[in-house]
């Protein structure tokens, strides 16, 4: 018996209404939360720094060959020239943090601070930021001076878990997230958690036989989420991106490089400006934490703890 035509779509066609921010569906939304507001919370700002676009400022962004769904959801900073923006489409709520007319430079790099060449969907871009042919950018917040360039995606699913173990608002616990670690069985898989170390992973793969602490550590991890699922991937501030193929589900530190990066899927990597990480060329990670300080090269791979080419320092 053969299947519905449209039961075998790979692809549906939606209507304009389905553009914007959605993420989720409200229903798995609070009755005191947003999107908007769950924005406001990850980046622990007010949200009276934003201010509707002028009409003059509206008018310019179209001569400079930009398109929006709606004008009306674009919020931007009391410092916003909008000649910095060129050559790019908007949908739903986008906020942009300070434009200014300078430059952002990392190694022999010099970039404009802007945005050029890029689609943007429900992002808050930070201060000073450079964007710049990012293909599909979608359900990210952007730290201040982050320069991101020649992206593929870049964007958040409704899976998003940033790598932890925990299960979300509506999923079973068939739907956890594990680690393979040691021999890569399964019979010693732990649940990653967002400030894991290889001592805890120690302890849980080491004492299997003890029931009671093995619930504990599921519940230790649990605790961690609220269990919402509507926050979106953070780039920390001052991190550089380029020429990278797919980045789903990742929370970024700051001062964190990804260059050349093949794939990157429900991570969370650790960097910091003192102890800063780096991702290099043909890396494909998945389902995991990187700790603040790697450096991940070579095209290394590593998918729920296992580990492909051993170039991960």
């Amino acid at each position: 018996m053969l299947k519905d035509e449209h039961d075998m779509d790979n692809v549906t066609l939606n209507n304009d209404d389905h553009l914007g921010d959605g993420l989720l569906p409200e229903s798995y939304l609070s009755n005191d939360k947003d999107e908007t507001s769950l924005r406001d919370e990850q980046r622990n700002r007010p949200p009276d720094q934003w201010r509707p676009l002028t009409a003059e400022e509206i008018e310019r962004l179209i001569q400079n060959s930009n398109h929006c769904d709606t004008w009306d959801k674009i919020r931007v900073s009391n410092t916003f020239d909008p000649d910095l923006i060129r050559n790019s489409e908007f949908i739903g709520t986008v906020r942009i943090g300070r434009l200014s007319r300078s430059f952002l430079v990392h190694g022999d790099i010099q970039m404009p601070v802007g945005i050029t060449h890029s689609r943007i969907r429900a992002c808050d871009i930070g201060d000073d930021a450079a964007i710049h042919h990012v293909h599909y950018l979608a359900h990210i917040l952007v730290g201040d001076r982050c320069l991101l360039m020649n992206i593929g995606e870049m964007l958040t699913t409704d899976r998003a878990k940033f790598g932890t173990g925990v299960i979300t608002d509506g999923e079973s616990e068939d739907d956890r997230l594990w680690m393979d670690l040691v021999n890569e069985s399964g019979s010693r898989r732990v649940l990653p958690f967002d400030t894991m170390i290889a001592a805890d992973a120690a302890l849980w793969m080491r004492y299997r036989d003890d029931g009671v602490l093995m619930n504990k550590l599921v519940e230790l991890t649990q605790s961690g989420s609220d269990g919402c699922r509507s926050y979106y991937s953070a780039i920390g501030d001052q991190s550089v991106i380029k020429h990278c193929g797919s980045v789903k589900d990742v929370k970024i530190g700051s001062h964190a490089y990804l260059h050349g990066v093949e794939r990157l899927e429900n991570i969370t990597i650790h960097s910091s400006q003192t102890t800063s990480t780096e991702i290099g060329e043909g890396v494909i990670l998945t389902h995991g934490i990187v700790g603040q300080g790697c450096l991940v090269v070579s095209a290394s791979q590593a998918e729920h703890g296992r580990a492909g080419k051993a170039d991960v320092v």
